[in-house]
């Protein structure tokens, strides 16, 4: 059975889309088959991944329209990759699924179940808060990675919110889910001071190292 992985940070602009996506291109690359859940309605990593290749289907007609989940996942150019793409309507199911609560924490983890064993890695993009969407994500999944921005001074402090989070959701929907690392984003050479800060204040839950399979440039600036 695969495993599900969760990108999560409630802080917007901190490269969530951009890790999620090259760390599947990176998987796919090592022949593991890899699907993207884009739960983020803003979009970015359908953007990534598909370009402006519009797919028939999307997470919208998966929850609103019961359009099956397997129906509406959508191969990518890159290798072993394939992806369930979003649009900016599905902000709008927010309201009607905090309507069936607590039911709907369990929708995503539901909506998986049938092709998890299709897949080595399913690796769930979230939105930037820990709304509704977040929360059906992290019970969905077995592990989180917690992405930080080196150019953001509070970042740290972003970082022990997640994993509080994290810890949460564990005590109340997911009793599986544990945190996995954190990965350090714009590690560029004047943010290099706070990586190395980081790095001794947290040295054993910091990944190492880069991804070393990149998309090729396509808006990657923006994600």
């Amino acid at each position: 059975m695969g495993i599900v992985l969760a990108v999560s940070n409630n802080k917007g602009g901190i490269g969530k889309s951009f890790i999620s996506s090259n760390l599947a291109n990176a998987l796919g690359n090592k022949g593991q088959k890899t699907l993207v859940i884009d739960y983020d309605s803003q979009g970015n990593s359908s953007e990534l991944l598909l370009g402006q290749t519009e797919p028939q289907h999307t997470l919208y007609d998966v929850i609103e329209n019961d359009i099956p989940i397997s129906q509406a996942i959508t191969p990518t150019s890159y290798e072993n990759l394939d992806l369930l793409a979003n649009e900016s309507a599905t902000a709008a199911l927010e309201v009607k699924l905090y309507r069936t609560l607590p039911s709907s924490y369990y929708l995503l983890k539901n909506l998986i179940e049938p092709i998890k064993n299709e897949y080595d890695i399913i690796i769930i993009d979230t939105p930037p808060n820990i709304g509704i969407f977040t929360i059906q994500a992290l019970t969905a999944c077995d592990c989180v990675i917690v992405p930080i921005d080196a150019s953001s001074r509070h970042s740290l402090q972003g970082l022990n919110a997640a994993i509080k989070a994290i810890q949460d959701i564990s005590n109340s929907f997911n009793p599986h889910l544990r945190f996995l690392r954190a990965i350090i984003n714009k590690t560029v050479a004047p943010n290099l001071g706070f990586v190395a800060h980081a790095a001794q204040r947290h040295p054993h839950i910091l990944a190492p190292g880069r991804l070393g399979h990149r998309l090729p440039e396509r808006g990657l600036a923006n994600a």
